[in-house]
């Protein structure tokens, strides 16, 4: 079942990567990820003043 929303998490890079940059075991279990990365291409729409660019 694939959800139909997507949800930002702004966590510290120091509390979920290891030292070689990939996600700690904690991280996957808790998210039921899988280990490996999936590519995705996202694209949004944003205003002439881009304001969702620059909110980040």
């Amino acid at each position: 079942m694939m959800p139909e929303y997507e949800v930002k998490l702004l966590l510290k890079p120091t509390a979920v990567l290891r030292l070689d940059k990939e996600l700690q075991d904690t991280v996957l279990s808790t998210f039921a990820m899988p280990a490996s990365a999936t590519k995705q291409s996202i694209q949004f729409l944003d205003t002439d003043s881009k304001d969702i660019y620059a909110a980040g």
